[in-house]
């Protein structure tokens, strides 16, 4: 009977070590879930200002062809 009571505290001492282990994973998870929405937003940013600077190339190579033009109109190269 005596045995019975230890295996039965030892048993509660270990459920009870799975819950606060449960509740450490539960917190991690819930941590790594908010850094998840957090990175997912900045690589929306970085994707729209990598757009943007792409944008900004094209037009300045179309700017610097016509540049080109113009001044090849004005002397033709030799």
């Amino acid at each position: 009977m005596a045995m019975n009571k230890v295996s039965e505290k030892q048993l509660l001492a270990s459920v009870e070590k799975l819950e606060i282990k449960i509740s450490q994973l539960i917190q991690e998870k819930e941590k790594l879930s908010k850094d998840n929405q957090s990175l997912s937003k900045k690589n929306d940013e970085l994707v729209r200002a990598l757009q943007s600077l792409e944008s900004l190339k094209d037009q300045a190579r179309v700017k610097a062809e016509n540049v080109l033009r113009s001044l090849e109109e004005i002397e033709p190269l030799v």
